[in-house]
């Protein structure tokens, strides 16, 4: 707490007179004037520090206009803008003449500083041959905030020769919504502000815009003397003579659109590469939001129920939603935060998978659905064994899911095989960020190889082909092993059963036992020894993922004491060649029958030697199997030593 006085309590000082010798008044005059002189030296030195930042920062901040050369001229521009969904899609039709006395190969795109920000996508190419050039950021006019882009051709263009570019741009977030609160069945309008005239950098001999709308219904528009014609759904500006580089004339248009407008907050996509399953498991996660006009006061039961059962559709609510998903798609799950959700269905078409689903609640403008669903599909739908080069190619939609909807963040995560090496990503546009990693999940010992691609502000263009090619030669043979009976060599073997299996918590090997029941030919000299052809065979094997190595022991657990055969192979990855797996195979076949011991140990040799045959055989045949499953050419194999 403060204790203020009041002023009127205040005590009245009394005056003192000191008496100062005059040496001290003499002393204390020069030690004054030298610090008078001192700080008048400091403050001019301060003031010509000051004077120069101020000269320095003010240089710095002045900049003049980019100036692109003017070695091109527009001889028409035919513009069109889409204003029927909630991305403004741009299509610039461009007929330019090289006005310079020389080749050139490049050309400049203007982009206003305010829309640069919400460009989500551009695109250029030949209007004659198809051909998409290559487009990059260029400088940037900090005076007049344009951001150039140029455009380089795949040829450079003759003097006074004409070339027809097409350019395709789209911009998201740029329309509001007035007004921006309606009743729970009121009709929703948005406004669009723009330009006129098309983005160019050079002088345009003549020019025209198109615009096209989603319906009809319009409130207002920017009218122009003579130069706006409209006719139902369309209206059209122009045409424009000698229209200057970077010209500007304001065009709003406030227009009817009676559909939901979703945004996704966020999104992620998993996908989780098996070879061994021969599975790709897809998994997606959704932040949802409706950014259509806000709900204008408290939500209506009543008129909600009144909405659905006589059919009203002047609402921009949404209560379904629909995702395609592949032709093969099974196992479909859908949960959000609550847990598993039940009102969906499900239906597998010939060239697609129908997912229809609704969320716990209609979704109005301004509310938000988070939830995430699952499937899984056929590995060999999407991946592919290049024998040439030795690689698996993965190749997959970057996103696939609801069209003319902005994503905000999208994240996509590729889990390949354990083991995967030599990974290389391929996408047709740029990413945010690209990074690579290890993801361990159960039963994994070193993890498996991650792949993280992101990016922000995508839309319908994004939707194209991811590839992931990568090198995993050392599973498909052991995979080969678990999966070699039955096959057309293994006739004899009846039946197969996995009596344990785990992971060694301290080495992170994978150990099985399984036991084999064979069906034999006794010899004719045999049959009074031996009552029944069936033997059981325990077979035992170790898995270590560090030296990709793989080691079996086989032995028959029943006709011991007439002979006993035991069997070891090992499996790893060539020393010389990193494509192809090296089994070592070793035997030894024992007999303790008496005077029979030789014969039967060498009957044994004998079948040893054909049944490796036949085994080999079977190995490849499985391999092939599995290629032909996943679309692979037979290419990789193993050698016997």
């Amino acid at each position: 707490m403060l204790n203020v006085a009041s002023t009127n309590n205040v005590t009245p000082r009394k005056k003192v007179r000191l008496r100062v010798s005059p040496s001290f008044r003499s002393r204390f005059l020069c030690i004054y004037l030298t610090q008078m002189r001192l700080f008048s030296i400091y403050s001019l030195t301060c003031t010509i520090v000051l004077i120069v930042c101020a000269a320095v920062f003010s240089s710095s901040a002045t900049s003049t206009p980019v100036n692109v050369p003017q070695y091109w001229r527009n001889s028409n521009i035919l513009r069109t803008i889409d204003l029927t969904s909630p991305i403004v899609r741009e299509t610039t039709v461009i007929i330019a003449q090289n006005v310079h006395d020389d080749l050139i190969g490049e050309y400049y795109f203007p982009v206003k500083e305010k829309l640069d920000k919400h460009l989500a996508w551009i695109e250029a190419k030949e209007r004659k041959t198809d051909v998409v050039f290559d487009v990059e950021k260029a400088e940037f006019d900090s005076i007049n905030h344009i951001q150039y882009y140029k455009i380089t051709f795949d040829r450079r263009v003759e003097p006074q020769e004409k070339i027809t570019v097409i350019i395709k741009t789209a911009f998201t977030h740029i329309l509001t919504t007035v007004p921006h609160e309606i009743p729970q069945t009121g009709r929703q309008y948005l406004l669009y502000e723009g330009n006129q005239y098309a983005s160019s950098a050079y002088l345009s001999e003549k020019q025209k815009t198109n615009v096209k709308l989603a319906s009809s219904t319009l409130l207002s528009y920017t009218q122009r003397e003579n130069k706006v014609n409209r006719n139902d759904k369309t209206i059209t500006y122009g045409t424009y003579n000698n229209i200057a580089p970077d010209a500007y004339d304001e065009l709003k248009i406030h227009y009817g659109f009676q559909k939901p407008i979703f945004t996704v907050k966020s999104f992620r996509r998993d996908l989780e590469v098996s070879h061994w399953g021969g599975n790709l498991a897809i998994e997606e996660h959704f932040n949802l939001t409706h950014d259509g006009a806000r709900l204008k006061g408290q939500f209506s039961r009543l008129e909600y129920q009144q909405t659905t059962m006589y059919g009203h559709h002047d609402t921009i609510m949404t209560r379904d939603l629909q995702l395609l998903l592949p032709p093969r798609a099974s196992d479909v799950y859908y949960r959000d935060e609550v847990g598993n959700v039940s009102t969906s269905t499900f239906r597998n078409e010939r060239d697609r998978s129908v997912f229809d689903f609704k969320p716990r609640y209609p979704l109005y403008g301004g509310w938000n659905y988070t939830w995430n669903h699952g499937y899984n599909v056929p590995l060999s739908d999407f991946v592919r064994y290049h024998s040439k080069s030795g690689r698996y190619i993965l190749n997959v939609p970057f996103l696939s899911a609801f069209t003319q909807t902005v994503y905000d963040k999208v994240q996509v995560r590729v889990m390949l095989p354990e083991g995967a090496k030599n990974v290389k990503v391929d996408i047709p546009f740029s990413l945010d960020t690209l990074t690579h990693g290890v993801f361990k999940t159960n039963l994994d010992t070193t993890g498996r190889y991650l792949v993280v691609l992101e990016k922000n502000n995508v839309v319908d263009e994004h939707f194209e082909k991811l590839q992931i090619s990568y090198t995993a030669p050392w599973d498909i043979v052991t995979l080969a092993f678990w999966m070699r009976y039955p096959n057309p060599f293994a006739s004899h073997v009846l039946s197969v059963d996995v009596i344990d299996r785990h992971v060694d918590p301290t080495s992170g090997m994978l150990r099985t036992t399984r036991l084999i029941l064979k069906k034999g030919k006794v010899p004719s000299w045999g049959i009074g020894l031996i009552r029944t052809p069936e033997a059981y065979i325990l077979e035992e094997s170790i898995v270590d993922p560090h030296t990709k190595t793989m080691v079996t022991r086989t032995k028959n657990i029943t006709h011991v004491r007439k002979m006993q055969v035991e069997e070891w192979q090992t499996f790893r990855v060539d020393s010389h060649n990193n494509e192809c797996t090296k089994v070592k195979t070793e035997a030894r076949i024992i007999s303790k029958f008496g005077w029979l011991s030789e014969r039967i140990e060498g009957f044994g040799l004998k079948k040893f030697t054909d049944n490796t045959v036949k085994s080999r055989m079977g190995m490849a045949h499985v391999l092939e199997m599995i290629r032909e499953k996943q679309r692979l050419r037979p290419r990789r194999g193993f050698m016997s030593v």
